[in-house]
Protein backbone atom coordinates (compact mmCIF):
# COMPACT_ATOMS: atom_id res chain seq x y z
CA UNK A 1 0.00 0.00 0.00
CA UNK A 2 1.28 3.46 -0.82
CA UNK A 3 2.32 6.03 1.75
CA UNK A 4 -0.38 8.62 2.45
CA UNK A 5 0.18 12.05 0.90
CA UNK A 6 -0.65 15.22 2.79
CA UNK A 7 -4.36 16.15 2.53
CA UNK A 8 -5.30 12.86 0.89
CA UNK A 9 -8.97 11.94 0.78
CA UNK A 10 -8.21 9.41 3.48
CA UNK A 11 -7.93 12.38 5.86
CA UNK A 12 -11.39 13.75 4.95
CA UNK A 13 -13.79 12.83 7.74
CA UNK A 14 -16.80 11.09 6.25
CA UNK A 15 -15.37 10.69 2.75
CA UNK A 16 -16.52 12.40 -0.44
CA UNK A 17 -19.83 12.79 -2.25
CA UNK A 18 -20.77 11.52 -5.67
CA UNK A 19 -19.52 14.08 -8.16
CA UNK A 20 -16.28 14.77 -6.31
CA UNK A 21 -13.19 15.12 -8.47
CA UNK A 22 -10.06 13.47 -7.13
CA UNK A 23 -6.51 14.25 -8.27
CA UNK A 24 -3.37 12.13 -8.08
CA UNK A 25 -0.41 13.62 -6.28
CA UNK A 26 2.41 11.09 -6.64
CA UNK A 27 5.05 11.07 -9.40
CA UNK A 28 3.29 8.20 -11.17
CA UNK A 29 -0.26 9.61 -11.05
CA UNK A 30 0.28 13.37 -10.68
CA UNK A 31 -2.62 15.27 -12.17
CA UNK A 32 -4.64 12.13 -12.92
CA UNK A 33 -8.28 13.16 -12.34
CA UNK A 34 -11.29 11.00 -11.69
CA UNK A 35 -14.90 11.87 -11.00
CA UNK A 36 -16.46 9.63 -8.35
CA UNK A 37 -20.00 8.56 -9.30
CA UNK A 38 -21.09 7.37 -5.84
CA UNK A 39 -20.38 8.51 -2.30
CA UNK A 40 -17.12 7.04 -1.01
CA UNK A 41 -15.85 6.90 2.55
CA UNK A 42 -12.45 5.20 2.41
CA UNK A 43 -12.05 5.03 6.24
CA UNK A 44 -8.90 2.85 6.22
CA UNK A 45 -7.62 3.70 2.78
CA UNK A 46 -7.60 1.59 -0.30
CA UNK A 47 -8.84 1.89 -3.82
CA UNK A 48 -12.35 3.20 -4.55
CA UNK A 49 -14.92 0.39 -4.76
CA UNK A 50 -17.28 2.84 -6.48
CA UNK A 51 -17.73 3.73 -10.16
CA UNK A 52 -15.81 6.67 -11.59
CA UNK A 53 -14.90 8.39 -14.84
CA UNK A 54 -11.29 9.12 -15.69
CA UNK A 55 -11.26 12.80 -16.65
CA UNK A 56 -7.56 13.37 -17.27
CA UNK A 57 -4.49 11.14 -17.55
CA UNK A 58 -2.48 13.78 -15.72
CA UNK A 59 1.15 14.74 -16.15
CA UNK A 60 2.84 12.06 -14.07
CA UNK A 61 5.27 9.35 -15.15
CA UNK A 62 2.48 7.18 -16.56
CA UNK A 63 0.42 9.88 -18.23
CA UNK A 64 0.65 8.26 -21.67
CA UNK A 65 -0.95 5.08 -20.37
CA UNK A 66 -3.64 6.80 -18.30
CA UNK A 67 -4.49 9.20 -21.15
CA UNK A 68 -5.66 6.23 -23.24
CA UNK A 69 -8.56 5.82 -20.80
CA UNK A 70 -9.72 9.45 -20.78
CA UNK A 71 -13.50 9.86 -20.45
CA UNK A 72 -13.98 6.14 -19.81
CA UNK A 73 -16.21 4.90 -17.00
CA UNK A 74 -14.92 2.19 -14.68
CA UNK A 75 -16.90 0.09 -12.21
CA UNK A 76 -14.21 0.53 -9.55
CA UNK A 77 -10.45 0.93 -9.18
CA UNK A 78 -9.77 -2.78 -9.69
CA UNK A 79 -11.51 -2.57 -13.07
CA UNK A 80 -9.25 0.37 -13.99
CA UNK A 81 -6.15 -1.44 -12.70
CA UNK A 82 -6.94 -4.53 -14.83
CA UNK A 83 -7.15 -2.32 -17.92
CA UNK A 84 -3.93 -0.36 -17.31
CA UNK A 85 -2.03 -3.55 -16.48
CA UNK A 86 -2.77 -4.76 -19.99
CA UNK A 87 -0.47 -1.93 -21.10
CA UNK A 88 2.00 -2.07 -18.18
CA UNK A 89 1.80 -5.04 -15.79
CA UNK A 90 4.05 -3.28 -13.25
CA UNK A 91 1.46 -0.60 -12.36
CA UNK A 92 -0.04 -0.94 -8.89
CA UNK A 93 -2.51 1.25 -7.00
CA UNK A 94 -2.77 4.23 -9.37
CA UNK A 95 -6.00 5.32 -7.68
CA UNK A 96 -6.01 5.04 -3.92
CA UNK A 97 -7.35 7.00 -0.93
CA UNK A 98 -3.80 7.45 0.36
CA UNK A 99 -2.49 9.11 -2.81
CA UNK A 100 -5.48 11.03 -4.16
CA UNK A 101 -6.60 14.49 -3.09
CA UNK A 102 -9.92 16.25 -3.43
CA UNK A 103 -9.84 18.81 -6.22
CA UNK A 104 -10.72 21.94 -4.23
CA UNK A 105 -12.70 23.32 -7.14
CA UNK A 106 -15.01 20.31 -7.26
CA UNK A 107 -17.08 19.10 -4.35
CA UNK A 108 -17.10 19.11 -0.58
CA UNK A 109 -16.68 16.31 1.90
CA UNK A 110 -19.58 14.42 3.40
CA UNK A 111 -20.41 15.30 7.00
CA UNK A 112 -21.69 11.96 8.28
CA UNK A 113 -22.91 13.48 11.56
CA UNK A 114 -25.50 15.59 9.75
CA UNK A 115 -26.24 13.25 6.88
CA UNK A 116 -29.75 11.78 6.91
CA UNK A 117 -29.98 8.01 6.95
CA UNK A 118 -32.43 8.02 4.05
CA UNK A 119 -29.83 9.26 1.53
CA UNK A 120 -28.63 5.74 0.74
CA UNK A 121 -32.18 4.45 0.43
CA UNK A 122 -33.17 7.12 -2.09
CA UNK A 123 -30.24 7.04 -4.51
CA UNK A 124 -32.61 7.95 -7.36
CA UNK A 125 -33.37 11.35 -5.84
CA UNK A 126 -31.30 13.74 -3.70
CA UNK A 127 -32.37 14.09 -0.08
CA UNK A 128 -33.42 17.43 1.32
CA UNK A 129 -30.21 17.47 3.40
CA UNK A 130 -28.11 16.88 0.27
CA UNK A 131 -29.88 19.80 -1.46
CA UNK A 132 -29.42 22.05 1.58
CA UNK A 133 -25.71 21.18 1.69
CA UNK A 134 -25.43 22.05 -2.00
CA UNK A 135 -27.12 25.42 -1.42
CA UNK A 136 -24.57 26.17 1.29
CA UNK A 137 -21.73 25.18 -1.06
CA UNK A 138 -23.12 27.54 -3.67
CA UNK A 139 -23.04 30.43 -1.22
CA UNK A 140 -26.50 30.45 0.34
CA UNK A 141 -29.32 32.11 -1.55
CA UNK A 142 -29.19 30.61 -5.04
CA UNK A 143 -31.19 31.33 -8.17
CA UNK A 144 -33.56 28.33 -8.65
CA UNK A 145 -32.46 27.77 -12.25
CA UNK A 146 -28.79 27.62 -11.18
CA UNK A 147 -29.68 25.25 -8.34
CA UNK A 148 -31.55 22.95 -10.72
CA UNK A 149 -28.60 22.91 -13.15
CA UNK A 150 -26.18 22.09 -10.33
CA UNK A 151 -28.40 19.27 -9.00
CA UNK A 152 -28.78 17.83 -12.48
CA UNK A 153 -25.01 17.93 -13.00
CA UNK A 154 -23.77 16.94 -9.54
CA UNK A 155 -26.39 14.36 -8.63
CA UNK A 156 -28.06 12.91 -11.71
CA UNK A 157 -25.36 13.18 -14.40
CA UNK A 158 -22.65 12.22 -11.90
CA UNK A 159 -24.45 8.91 -11.43
CA UNK A 160 -25.23 8.48 -15.12
CA UNK A 161 -28.93 9.10 -14.48
CA UNK A 162 -31.61 11.15 -16.16
CA UNK A 163 -33.78 13.19 -13.77
CA UNK A 164 -37.32 11.80 -13.41
CA UNK A 165 -40.04 13.88 -15.13
CA UNK A 166 -41.32 15.47 -11.89
CA UNK A 167 -37.83 15.94 -10.43
CA UNK A 168 -37.47 19.67 -10.81
CA UNK A 169 -40.97 20.32 -9.41
CA UNK A 170 -40.15 18.17 -6.38
CA UNK A 171 -36.85 19.96 -5.81
CA UNK A 172 -38.40 23.42 -6.11
CA UNK A 173 -41.16 22.38 -3.69
CA UNK A 174 -38.54 21.21 -1.17
CA UNK A 175 -36.53 24.42 -1.48
CA UNK A 176 -39.59 26.71 -1.27
CA UNK A 177 -40.88 24.79 1.74
CA UNK A 178 -37.56 25.41 3.49
CA UNK A 179 -37.67 29.10 2.52
CA UNK A 180 -34.38 29.10 0.58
Amino acid sequence: MSKEVKNSILSIKGGVNAGAILVGNMPSNRGLKIKILSDWNPKNGGAPPVPFILLDGGNGNRRAIYAKFKDMKFNNAEHFLREVRKLDPKISFPINANIMQLDNSSYVAIDESSRPTDQKAHKDFPSQQWIEDLIIQLGGAVDPSKLLREIESRFFKAQGMTPPPDCMDRILAMVQKKGR
